[in-house]
This record gives structure tokens, sequence and C-alpha cells, in this order.
């Protein structure tokens, strides 16, 4: 039997220790209060997250009222690392420094014996250090602006949960959760967090949500 939408979210949720959480260019109350609510629950779960705006932090300033989550960047950088890979079974490594110099950066190599051959050598793409992408009010990732464009092989190589309530969404994650009867993504996260939690949602991230739907509905 497949899973329904909430299994499935809540799966991705508890399989993730890192996790990206998108916001669209020129983000709207919703966008901003959904991406608090989900940072601080996940917090609560000892997930790490960290909130991607191509906005300028001055935009968010509006919201300093509520506690803003630790981890909010507007360039990814650091998201995964590259591997120099030796082949040791002819011949060993017995010593490795590295120094700096001018726009270098060079790494010394000390073999057991003899010179080293460069059919040894092989240079590895590590997967990223982020398990989830969560991307909030965007109809697609190009909504996400300068931060998709320069880090599109993130998006195709990491899961995306999609959150939208707006028809014209392109349907681009794992998960989509569209709902296009709801009134803003803080609706549909509202049950979503319930579900997941073992007690009821706390003061400030019901508040979050709050600002969220109010933001969307213009005061319902």
């Amino acid at each position: 039997m497949s899973l329904t939408s909430q299994e499935q979210f809540e799966k991705f949720i508890n399989d993730s220790k890192d996790i990206l959480i998108f916001l669209p260019e020129n983000p709207g109350t919703d966008a901003i209060g959904s991406a608090w609510a989900l940072s601080f629950f996940l917090a609560q779960k000892n997930i790490a997250t960290t909130i991607v705006s191509a906005e300028e932090f001055a935009i968010l300033a509006k919201f300093d009222f509520l506690p803003r989550p630790e981890k909010i960047i507007s360039d990814i950088s650091g998201a995964r690392e590259f591997v120099l890979s030796f082949n040791t079974s002819r011949n060993k490594i017995t010593g490795l420094r590295q120094e700096t110099i001018g726009d270098s950066f060079n790494v010394y190599l000390t073999p057991e014996k003899g010179s080293i051959d460069p059919r040894d050598f092989s240079f590895i793409l590590a997967k990223f250090k982020y398990d989830l992408i969560i991307v909030l009010d965007s109809p697609d990732l190009e909504s996400l602006g300068k931060v998709y464009l320069d880090n599109s092989d993130l998006f195709f190589e990491v899961p995306i949960i999609n959150i939208d309530y707006r028809g014209n969404n392109d349907n681009f994650g794992q998960i989509n959760l569209v709902d296009i009867t709801a009134s803003s993504c803080a609706e549909i996260i509202k049950p979503l967090l319930e579900k997941i939690s073992v007690s009821p949602i706390d003061k400030d991230i019901a508040t979050y949500l709050l600002v969220g739907i109010i933001g969307a509905t213009n005061n319902f």
C-alpha cells in the first residue's frame, strides 16, 4: 500500500538530519511565518535547519517582533565536498601536508615507494550534506531566484517537499503538498506538524503559523 502525503512527509522528516527551507523571491508573510514555524518545530526534533532567502536580510526586518531562526542565509556555500581519491593498493601514502601559495592551494603526498602514478588518482563528487529541501510558496523552482540558478545541481540530487496553495504550481517535488483549497502554506503545514508532534504545538510555533495565515488572507 502506498503512503499518504502525510506519511511521506513524516518519513522524509524523520529520516533527515539537515534540512534546507527555501523562500521565494520577495517572500510574503505566509512564506516567512511558515518557514519560521518549520525551523523551530524541527529544532525541537533535533533536526538542523537552514532557511535560504535570495533577499537581503533587511527585507525580513519587519518580522523582528518574532524570534528569528539562527541560520538564515542568502548564498549556499560549502554544501558538498570534492574528494581526491588515491588507490593505495600498489603504493601506500606515508605523509600528507597542505600549503597555500598565492592563489594556489597545494597538497603534498609522500609515497611509500618510488613515484606516484597519476592513474591511481580519481576525482569524486561527494553527496550534498543536506538530506532534504522544503520549498515554500513557490509555483516553480525558478521563483527562488539566484539561489536556484547558482545551485541547480542541489535540486536534482536532494529530495524536495513542495508546499503551496496556488493552482499554477508545477508539482516539482518528490512530495507535492499543494492544496488549492487552503488559504495559505501555513494552513497546510499546521496539521502536518500536529500529526508528527507528540505534544501540542507550542505558543511560538502557533504564532508563526497564525501570522502566516493572517498575512495570506489579509486578516481573514
